[in-house]
């Protein structure tokens, strides 16, 4: 009889079933470059929240990861993959989840130092050696207007 009553208490007693919050996990990105084609990889910056949950951003603006998280727990964003002419940097990039979203993580951008331009670069160089190692030896010649021609030499 006992038996009875505890299992007619169990299915007359109501479940409560604990819902979970989770809320989003928000970055902001600014100095991004954008490319001359939308979604060129060479104009984008991955993120990773807890090394996971990657997301590529193509442009300035606030973002969002893909999976929200519980209140009390960690996150920690950080950079997979940087941009091909930039340099981004995460601050307020980790934290615990509060029981609001996270908006302050900030994702800024700026340009590499540009590496020196060769002006003629190797191909020019040779063409140019061999130019005045010709010239030198008379078989090219100037004509008044300015042209050059091959010596019958």
């Amino acid at each position: 009889m006992r038996i009875l009553i505890a299992v007619l208490l169990l299915l007359l007693t109501p479940l409560t079933i604990a819902q979970v919050i989770t809320y989003p996990i928000e970055f902001t990105v600014t100095g991004l470059r954008e490319g001359p084609t939308p979604g060129n990889p060479d104009y984008s910056v991955t993120l990773l929240n807890n090394d996971g949950d990657a997301i590529s951003v193509y442009a300035d603006g606030v973002f969002s990861f893909s999976t929200e998280l519980p209140g009390g727990t960690s996150y920690d964003i950080t950079i997979d993959s940087q941009p091909e002419y930039e340099t981004c940097t995460v601050t307020n990039g980790s934290g615990t989840v509060a029981a609001a979203p996270v908006t302050d993580p900030l994702v800024t951008c700026v340009d590499n130092p540009s590496a020196p331009i060769p002006v003629l670069g190797t191909g020019g160089l040779a063409v140019l050696i061999i130019f005045i190692l010709m010239m030198s030896f008379g078989l090219f010649k100037n004509r008044p207007e300015g042209h050059f021609y091959f010596s019958k030499k």
